[in-house]
């Protein structure tokens, strides 16, 4: 069997577009019809917690964001969703998590405490919490009362991040966790341009079909 963790921000509830869809289904589909345990891990945002039936998983963790405001906590929760056919981790800190309802392209907000993109800081802040649990949830270092019970029985065999959402954590992974890394690259924004456009810049005979935001893709 191999083990996978999907690490994400972007989860059903919890969704500004197709990641959120994909990190429901796709992890779902691969415990269903394969033979894989994938679970996934998820920051602590408003929409996923307001789901109910978490439990603490045991570790928790001082991070500093650099912010001044000093170390700060991360708890581990988790519980098993039986639509998902699988366990689902999430990072709680509700001053970096609880506050959104996604963490995808909040253009022009701004806070103090966060600097000018709170929505990159969190980001980058789960991918650090993310890396830093992960020998937790390995199994690479013996077993110690208050450790997830859920952790991966035989280790953990790869570790999925995704755009430059989570890709970073793949850069971030300890050394005591030997995982694989798979990186998947839905879509970005900047690249994105009018259908016509791509037309003419590929030299289709026909304009190629738009996407949910009404343009080409040339990655997609």
């Amino acid at each position: 069997m191999l083990r996978g963790l999907w690490v994400t921000v972007e989860r059903d509830p919890a969704k500004a577009g197709g990641l959120g869809e994909v990190s429901k289904t796709i992890p779902r589909e691969m415990n269903r019809h394969l033979d894989m345990d994938v679970r996934v891990l998820v920051p602590g945002l408003a929409p996923i917690l307001a789901e109910g039936g978490w439990q603490d998983a045991g570790p928790c963790l001082a991070l500093d964001a650099g912010v001044g405001r000093g170390p700060e906590p991360f708890r581990l929760l988790q519980r098993y969703e039986d639509d998902a056919e699988g366990w689902v981790y999430a990072v709680d800190n509700p001053f970096w998590f609880g506050r959104f309802p996604h963490l995808y392209h909040r253009a022009g907000e701004s806070d103090p405490a966060l600097g000018a993109d709170p929505v990159f800081a969190a980001n980058m802040l789960f991918n650090r919490a993310a890396a830093a649990f992960l020998p937790y949830l390995a199994g690479a270092r013996a077993r110690q009362p208050g450790w997830p019970l859920q952790a991966f029985e035989g280790g953990l065999d790869f570790v999925m991040g995704h755009d430059w959402l989570s890709g970073p954590v793949l850069g971030l992974l300890p050394e005591e966790v030997p995982a694989g890394r798979v990186f998947m690259l839905h879509n970005t924004y900047d690249e994105q341009r009018p259908p016509e456009e791509a037309q003419r810049a590929l030299g289709l005979p026909e304009r190629p079909t738009a996407n949910t935001f009404g343009k080409f893709s040339p990655l997609e």
